[in-house]
């Protein structure tokens, strides 16, 4: 099943979660009472990745601001 952001961000919100951690290739996590634990049981592929990144800044040329 591929990533969705608002089910993590549901899932996040109903557990109280203060932080989500996503990374490309690594399993989708959130902070929850200090311990960091997974969404799912899957990673998140690059294209999943780039799909967030897009949603998050609204247009590539935003990206820019963040690359290292």
């Amino acid at each position: 099943m591929p990533f969705d952001l608002n089910t993590a961000f549901d899932n996040a919100i109903a557990q109280s979660a203060t932080d989500i951690f996503l990374r490309s290739g690594g399993l989708p996590r959130m902070r929850v009472r200090g311990e960091v634990t997974p969404i799912s049981t899957e990673v998140v592929t690059e294209a999943e990745m780039d799909a967030v990144m897009l949603r998050l800044l609204g247009h590539p040329k935003n990206a820019k601001k963040y690359e290292d």
